[in-house]
């Protein structure tokens, strides 16, 4: 089931306005900032000329729409620079618009839609240039799974060709699909108490075997193509740069807080969900489960966990939380806060 379709103006001006915050944001951006001042850039650059030059060719097998489109631009502008700052302005004008459609088209809450914007929609519309569509796309994926429709795996089979990160959105979508054909799935989870204690458990083995867990990754990483192994930073323990104290004491931080606030989000949503949740209650949990094995590393969690915050913030029991006026109101401030300090992270310092 879908959730609760907003019907005031209230609601639909909300939801159209997150999406204008947005634009109007990615514009002062470009209006203040070059290309090179954007997170993430260095390793655009170097891995487009990388490619362009035809020192590596295992992009063709390995994100081939992802680093692909990056060439086409890269053709059209002449430059990198040039191809980037063309990728920038496709992102930034596409992803609040892409939002805003997922929102009408799956019936999303206002607070849905502002909260995710809030929280990564600076992210996406500017920084995630390849990642961004495979998000969304597993988005998309998450809410027409829980229709019964098989076009779900299609979608995350082409966010793949994206980005490769998506391939841990795969099993959590699958488990939405099966538990409709095999309800069976769902029934130890169905009592607070069982997920409480499956949860204890579960934190107990990653606890111990984690590290084990890592080793083999690394190794299973390390005997693929070129293309592919750059991902093993994402499964490092090393968080320290070595340049900047502080950046780091900022980013454990940051770190610490999101793994509260994911784990927040997961638990209200779990406990507090009503039969609209349902369906994706155990693809919240084998999600969730998955982040915890990654959280390790700063990196790999907060990149994974997009691929479920976004479909629960989406599907979030909204309704239940009370009083009604005043949690909106906080979640408007607490949303504007929360915008202003990702957008602040978008430019590099």
């Amino acid at each position: 089931m879908a959730p609760v379709k907003a019907r005031t103006p209230f609601d639909k001006t909300l939801t159209v306005g997150a999406a204008v915050a947005l634009f109007a944001a990615f514009l002062v951006v470009r209006y203040r900032f070059d290309s090179p001042d954007i997170a993430d850039f260095p390793a655009y650059a170097y891995f487009t000329d990388v490619y362009w030059a035809g020192f590596d060719r295992s992009w063709l097998v390995s994100e081939p729409l992802g680093w692909g489109l990056l060439l086409v631009l890269r053709n059209l502008a002449g430059s990198t620079d040039g191809a980037i700052q063309l990728a920038h302005w496709l992102l930034g004008i596409s992803t609040p618009l892409l939002i805003l459609y997922l929102a009408r088209k799956f019936e999303v809450p206002w607070q849905g839609t502002l909260v995710t914007i809030a929280l990564f929609g600076p992210l996406l519309a500017m920084v995630t240039i390849r990642a961004t569509p495979a998000y969304l796309l597993c988005a998309a994926a998450a809410m027409i799974a829980a229709r019964g429709r098989l076009s779900s795996v299609a979608l995350v089979a082409l966010s793949i060709l994206f980005h490769n990160s998506a391939a841990l959105a795969l099993p959590p979508i699958l488990l939405i699909l099966l538990q409709k054909r095999y309800p069976t799935l769902i029934r130890p989870f169905q009592s607070r108490i069982s997920i409480i204690v499956i949860a204890a458990v579960f934190s107990m083995v990653m606890l111990y075997f984690r590290g084990d867990l890592f080793a083999f990754v690394e190794t299973l990483i390390a005997s693929t193509p070129g293309s592919i192994q750059k991902y093993l930073v994402y499964f490092s323990v090393e968080t320290n740069t070595g340049v900047n104290t502080n950046i780091d004491l900022e980013n454990s931080l940051f770190h610490v807080l999101f793994l509260a606030g994911a784990t927040m989000v997961f638990s209200v949503y779990i406990f507090l969900g009503s039969q609209e949740q349902f369906p994706y209650r155990l693809f919240a949990i084998a999600s969730f489960a998955v982040f915890l094995v990654l959280n390790i590393n700063p990196v790999t969690a907060y990149r994974q966990s997009l691929f479920w915050i976004i479909p629960l913030l989406f599907t979030f029991p909204w309704s239940r939380l009370k009083p009604r006026f005043l949690v909106s109101m906080l979640l408007i401030a607490f949303s504007g806060i929360l915008f202003g300090y990702n957008l602040v992270g978008v430019v590099l310092t």
